[in-house]
């Protein structure tokens, strides 16, 4: 969204400059810059690193008196051509992927995938695309609980918290990627839960020439950064963390 707010100010600078008799050189240059500030592989490395840094891949180790593997849904994709059936995205099968390997190689623990119907054409939640994924990956299907209803982190921690209570759980380990965790694990102990994070994706800047050009890959990295520092200011005001 950033991006293309940019992109639409940089053609609205540019329509400008080529009609106004006064052109505005310094403005149409700090689009610009903006621009590729926005899509550096090095500022998309440090936006991602200032929510991710403060954890790292082992911290699962300190999550052995956990109860439950709580995986959050991210993207999915819907039908189409060509496409019979919702899938998870990319996001969403990694995360999976990390609670199934954490069921698998650490603790046999009962896996919550949480994540309600994205995409309302196809009706299909994201826990149920989840919990194909975790079986398919060596979860047992009477290991995987889903809940249906949550459309953002916050709800995935209300409503995970609901079924949680119920099952006399209060301890559990988190699995959503690292620049995500903050606002997760913050929403989820706001429900009065014990979360032991347990994140996955790790930003890494590649050596080379290659990391200092700018790339797409880097624009969606640092709008993602920029959508959950707000996202965290958000909840604070709210009272959701």
């Amino acid at each position: 969204m950033l991006f293309k707010c940019l992109v639409l100010a940089l053609l609205v600078m540019v329509v400008r400059h080529w009609r106004s008799r006064r052109p505005k050189p310094a403005a149409l240059g700090l689009i610009v810059f903006a621009l590729f500030l926005l899509s550096w592989p090095p500022l998309a490395h440090l936006a991602t690193g200032s929510l991710a840094w403060q954890y790292s891949p082992t911290d699962y180790e300190n999550g052995h008196d956990a109860q439950v593997i709580v995986v959050l849904s991210g993207r999915v994709t819907g039908t189409g051509p060509g496409v019979v059936a919702p899938a998870a995205g990319e996001n969403t099968f990694q995360r999976c992927r990390h609670a199934a390997w954490l069921h698998k190689q650490w603790r046999p623990l009962p896996v919550l995938a949480s994540g309600g119907v994205i995409l309302p054409t196809d009706g299909v939640s994201a826990a149920s695309i989840m919990r194909e994924v975790l079986v398919a990956e060596g979860v047992p299907a009477s290991m995987v609980w889903t809940e249906q209803r949550s459309r953002s982190t916050y709800e995935n921690a209300a409503f995970a918290a609901e079924i949680l209570r119920r099952k006399g759980i209060s301890r559990l380990l988190l699995v959503t990627e690292a620049f995500h965790m903050p606002r997760a694990q913050a929403s989820f102990e706001k429900q009065g839960l014990t979360v032991f994070p347990a994140p996955c994706r790790f930003p890494v800047l590649r050596p080379g020439a290659g990391s200092l050009l700018p790339s797409i890959v880097s624009v969606s990295d640092t709008e993602l950064a920029f959508h959950e520092w707000v996202g965290l200011a958000w909840y604070w005001v709210r009272g959701r963390i």
